[in-house]
């Protein structure tokens, strides 16, 4: 029989098949080589461009960075493409993610011509959001699941050390109860409920490989990254390139969650 798919493994074929470059892509703006330097440079500020192509013969051959720029024609001021710099439009997010770790910004080609850009304000984009907001959101049904299997009829309850934070899960599940919902209280936990039941029992961690401290503070910062996509707070002001480096990491501990019988 077919192994089925784990959550990690689903939530990346969809985004691979589904979500490419091309979607968090913007067109390249270009100039001929022959433009004047300083009025490009006049332009870039308007339209706030740190990097344009340079046109030769109609076609963008290199490009230009914004504090390059002084006298004389834009020629001047070429650079060559760096192939590692490079990616198909086809490209997938996690490949936009490793390269735009190293790199301010990655050129994307689409019928091998270097044609859009992507810089670090392009994974404000939904797409981006979706795939971070999405690794989060399993996380936590992952540490519910574990928290249901190994402590049932509420045994949780005495790893929670806030009598508020157990009384707002308790409201909520009245209330839902009362509308004919089919759910449990440990349903009505909140994120940081559920990662300070995990945080008080050492089997969990040492399955995850987390000492106790690092496991606090990576799920407090995943809690602060999915407060601020699901209030539409930029992920970049504040947390680039960490963001990225969250997303990695949260991989990895989501397939370690998902090993956990």
């Amino acid at each position: 029989m077919k192994k089925p798919k784990s959550s990690i493994e689903d939530l990346k074929d969809i985004f691979e098949k589904n979500i490419k470059a091309r979607h968090i892509t913007e067109p390249l703006y270009s100039f001929d080589s022959s433009a004047d330097a300083q009025q490009v440079k006049k332009i870039m500020y308007e339209k706030d461009y740190d990097v344009i192509g340079i046109r030769d013969g109609g076609i963008i051959q290199g490009y230009a960075v914004r504090g390059d720029l002084d006298k004389g024609q834009l020629g001047i001021y070429f650079r060559n493409f760096n192939e590692q710099e490079i990616l198909p439009d086809n490209a997938t997010v996690d490949e936009v993610f490793d390269k735009i770790k190293i790199y301010d910004h990655i050129f994307i080609t689409a019928f091998d011509r270097v044609s859009g850009i992507i810089s670090p304000g392009d994974l404000e984009k939904i797409p981006v959001r979706m795939w971070l907001f999405s690794l989060v959101s399993l996380i936590e049904m992952q540490m519910l699941r574990i928290i249901r299997n190994k402590f049932p009829g509420n045994s949780w309850k005495k790893f929670i050390s806030s009598e508020e934070r157990l009384s707002d899960a308790e409201e909520i599940f009245k209330e839902l109860r009362n509308k004919n919902k089919a759910i449990e209280l440990v349903d009505c936990l909140q994120f940081c409920d559920k990662r300070d039941i995990i945080l008080e029992n050492p089997d969990i961690l040492k399955q995850l490989k987390y000492s106790k401290n690092k496991f606090d503070e990576l799920l407090k910062d995943l809690e602060d990254l999915r407060n601020n996509l699901a209030h539409a707070q930029s992920i970049i002001t504040h947390q680039w390139p960490k963001a990225i480096t969250l997303s990695k990491t949260a991989e990895k501990l989501l397939t370690r969650f998902e090993a956990i019988n």
